[in-house]
């Protein structure tokens, strides 16, 4: 708890939890649980099998790991995922997800938006998903079909 505060952990299964505004929090540890409820946090993984969990706004969150959970509720959020089998929600109005890795499902909320890659069997292209457009709806669970649209 407290404004601005800096949290850094390298073990297994550590459970973080901040409460206060801008807070900034790593983790390299697997199977970590990670917690922020103060506007503009900052929270950056690598860990595989974490669950991210942010409720302000404008939180940031930076994933490398594979098998992670991340949830963000609050409006204007910013999520980037390079890790593999991960489900996101970003139920916050007008937050927006860039992933690059396999995304198992996603969730947008109001005036959304998210990017997530694929290989076409040539190159790495992009699926593009905003709330509002070709039938994409908030508080919908989406995932890429074989046909890389959002189903």
């Amino acid at each position: 708890m407290g404004y601005s505060v800096r949290i850094g952990s390298v073990g297994f299964n550590s459970h973080i939890g901040s409460s206060g505004e801008r807070a900034r929090v790593a983790v390299t540890g697997n199977s970590s649980r990670i917690s922020s409820a103060g506007d503009s946090s900052r929270i950056a993984n690598t860990g595989m099998r974490v669950r991210v969990c942010t409720l302000g706004e404008r939180c940031h969150v930076a994933s490398n790991g594979d098998l992670v959970q991340i949830a963000s509720f609050g409006a204007n959020a910013r999520i980037a995922n390079s890790g593999d089998n991960v489900h996101i929600i970003a139920s916050g109005e007008n937050s927006t997800v860039v992933s690059t890795g396999v995304v198992d499902s996603i969730i947008l909320g109001p005036g959304g938006s998210a990017a997530l890659a694929y290989h076409d069997g040539e190159r790495v292209r992009f699926a593009v998903a905003i709330e509002g457009e070709n039938n994409i709806r908030a508080g919908v669970r989406y995932r890429l079909n074989e046909q890389h649209q959002f189903c």
